[in-house]
């Protein structure tokens, strides 16, 4: 992994595999500080929750799909283009 990771002002796509036993945690945040660009994925009551500004203000979603917290591992996919954002 690079020291440094940047949030690209058009696109991201991600791909996590993680296991949880816990309903709520950070599972990625990447941030440009002192900027206000950022990207997160975390955990919130057992659904995934994706965050992000590259400028255009704070956006937030939440994956209600099925919760995550059960210990089983689960591979989440999130693709960002400018201002949309989905999972798969």
């Amino acid at each position: 992994m690079p020291d440094r990771c940047r949030i690209n002002g058009f696109h991201n796509d991600i791909e996590l595999k993680f296991k949880a036993t816990s309903g709520d945690g950070q599972l990625l945040w990447i941030s440009d500080e002192p900027s206000i660009e950022f990207l997160s994925v975390q955990l919130k009551h057992g659904f995934i929750e994706l965050g992000y500004n590259v400028g255009g203000g704070d956006l937030w979603m939440t994956w209600r799909r099925y919760r995550v917290d059960d210990s089983a591992w689960h591979v989440i996919g999130i693709k960002r283009f400018v201002w949309n954002a989905e999972f798969h």
